[in-house]
């Protein structure tokens, strides 16, 4: 698994690669429709308009490609997001246990969440936030954007201003899909949703013609659509 700093910078890579490709479409998309209004208003005859048909579809294909790029650097993006928050997940949670196991029986006030916190802070350059000791909640954020949220298992509901419990990294879940080579799993995704599609598509001709041949309080069946 990568650092969470490496993941972090491919995130960063990423989102500029789907900015430039989204500039780029919206540039090619203002001249296609620039040449089909001149299509429609051209006098000068057939072999103009075949000239102007020529480079609207020269960019069309350019445009097909253009946004299959688009779609697969997106759908990387989410893969890297989550493997962001997998990782920093990784990298924080040790040190909140460690961190809060400190205080064991110990009175949890005020000021001493706000020394657990600044301690955690110190060490991962991640904040995080619980409302007690044994709250089923638990965040952790940056100075920026990234926020994620934790749900913690304790064995019981004290809620008194004790930590009588031990945390341990098993008792905060975090999701266990962490993807090591993000290009070949977008890739396969893909082309296992194009075959979920066609079965969809199949399943649908299939209660089409099931529904047709159905007559008065008979059972009609749904079709699925791709949501």
């Amino acid at each position: 698994m990568k650092k969470h700093t490496v993941i972090k910078r491919e995130c960063e890579e990423n989102y500029k690669a789907i900015k430039e490709v989204k500039e780029l479409i919206h540039g090619k998309e203002r001249n296609q429709k620039m040449i089909l209004d001149s299509m429609f208003s051209s006098k000068e005859g057939r072999k103009v308009l075949k000239k102007e048909d020529e480079a609207y579809q020269e960019l069309h294909n350019e445009l097909v490609s253009l946004y299959l790029k688009r779609d697969i650097l997106e759908e990387q993006q989410i893969v890297l997001s989550s493997n962001y928050e997998y990782s920093v997940c990784k990298f924080v949670i040790p040190v909140i246990c460690e961190v809060m196991n400190k205080y064991l029986g110990k009175r949890v006030g005020e000021k001493t969440t706000d020394k657990i916190r600044n301690e955690v802070y110190e060490k991962t350059g991640f904040r995080f936030y619980w409302s007690s000791q044994y709250s089923c909640r638990l965040s952790i954020y940056d100075n920026g954007n990234f926020r994620i949220e934790l749900y913690v298992c304790w064995d019981n509901n004290n809620t008194n201003n004790f930590f009588e419990e031990e945390l341990t990294e098993g008792k905060i879940r975090i999701h266990d899909n962490y993807i090591e080579d993000v290009e070949s799993y977008v890739k396969q995704m893909r082309e296992e949703r194009s075959k979920l599609k066609q079965a969809m598509e199949n399943l649908n001709s299939m209660i089409d013609r099931y529904n047709e041949k159905c007559v008065g309080n008979m059972h009609y069946y749904s079709r699925y659509y791709d949501r």
